[in-house]
């Protein structure tokens, strides 16, 4: 019975780690301008791959 809780509780515990929040993208252009756009309800790693899709138009983008 220990197992299964134990299992349980790691499960849930992995669950919130890939969560869905709301992220900023922050893109700075050649000239030193900056912007920021929000990213809402995503996974890390689908906002870093948005956020990445704005730094084809010669900006340089990250997640904050």
């Amino acid at each position: 019975m220990k197992k299964i809780t134990l299992f349980a509780v790691a499960l849930i515990a992995v669950s919130f780690a890939s969560c869905v929040k709301t992220h900023t993208c922050r893109c700075v252009d050649a000239n030193g301008n900056s912007t920021s756009t929000t990213l809402p309800r995503q996974t890390s790693a689908a906002a870093k791959t948005t956020c990445d899709a704005y730094s084809g138009y010669g900006e340089t983008c990250s997640i904050q």
